[in-house]
């Protein structure tokens, strides 16, 4: 039960008959929104990971991070693009993701000690 209501929601959502059946335009869909850039409106696990790691950046400031690309994640992430030069569109794609990680990577920060610091 609680699977066909996923697929109902995730159906409604994207204009497909929603009649709860993994169909052929229900994995079409599925498969299309695991592989698209992280943006507004979409419900993934890789969310999690994205907004634990603009907290660390001092972006935001969830305590419980869920699977939801909302608003709040959205404007998180522009705050990111433009503090770093990047092109704000809300969207965290490749570019995006690798100047987190670079900047995360940093050897100059806490608790690393190194010549640069």
């Amino acid at each position: 039960p609680q699977s066909e209501s996923a697929l109902v929601d995730l159906q409604e959502r994207h204009d497909l008959v929603a009649h709860g059946i993994a169909d052929e335009p229900t994995k079409a869909k599925v498969e299309e929104l695991m592989t698209m850039d992280m943006q507004r409106g979409l419900y993934r696990q890789d969310v999690v990971p994205l907004k634990e790691d603009l907290v660390k950046l001092s972006f935001a400031s969830w305590s419980n991070p869920t699977i939801y690309y909302g608003p709040q994640t959205e404007g998180a992430v522009k705050d990111f693009q433009e503090y770093y030069g990047l092109e704000t569109t809300g969207v965290a794609g490749e570019e995006t993701l690798e100047k987190i990680d670079e900047v995360l990577n940093s050897p100059v920060q806490r608790p690393n000690r190194n010549e640069e610091s």
